[in-house]
């Protein structure tokens, strides 16, 4: 990554700052960033399913969301939309991970040197933890609340606005 302004946000490990600039090398010269960045059609076409993997994950997330602040599908209880719903979400963040990681073999250098992307993955990171961790066990209980709900929309909603600036 030769050249590249770097973002000067390195990881702390033990009080020492380790830098992540040769992970970005090796992802940069991956043979399938390569096979990616060759083809205008194949990266257009991986974006796509990237949107769609994202699509997949959100609306189903945003319609139980919005059943817990009394929107939407009110016919329902949350744990009959998660039921209903959870094959799409689990498919979309299986797929728009799978995209994400091709993506970012493909211009890992631009990657580096952009302020975002540390926040985008950190915010990834976290908006996973809570769905995962938090969440979607209260929406099975039956305990969620407004407040959980709409700190899962605001996670989810903030990553795709990081992902929409690094595009």
């Amino acid at each position: 990554v030769t050249g590249v302004q770097t973002c000067a946000l390195p990881i702390f490990l033990v009080g020492r700052a380790v830098t992540l600039q040769p992970f970005f090398e090796w992802a940069q010269q991956a043979a399938l960033g390569d096979l990616v960045r060759s083809s205008q059609l194949g990266y257009s076409i991986l974006e796509s399913f990237h949107l769609l993997g994202i699509c997949l994950w959100l609306g189903p997330v945003s319609l139980i969301n919005l059943r817990h602040l009394g929107i939407g599908i009110v016919s329902q209880t949350p744990q009959a939309l998660l039921a209903d719903l959870r094959r799409y979400m689990l498919g979309g963040i299986a797929l728009s991970l799978a995209t994400g990681v091709l993506l970012f073999l493909s211009e890992a250098s631009k990657l580096y040197g952009d302020p975002v992307f540390p926040i985008k993955m950190s915010l990834l990171a976290l908006a996973l933890l809570f769905h995962f961790g938090l969440h979607l066990r209260l929406v099975q209980r039956g305990t969620a609340t407004k407040l959980t709900a709409s700190l899962s929309q605001l996670l989810l909603f903030s990553v795709a606005v990081c992902g929409k600036m690094l595009a």
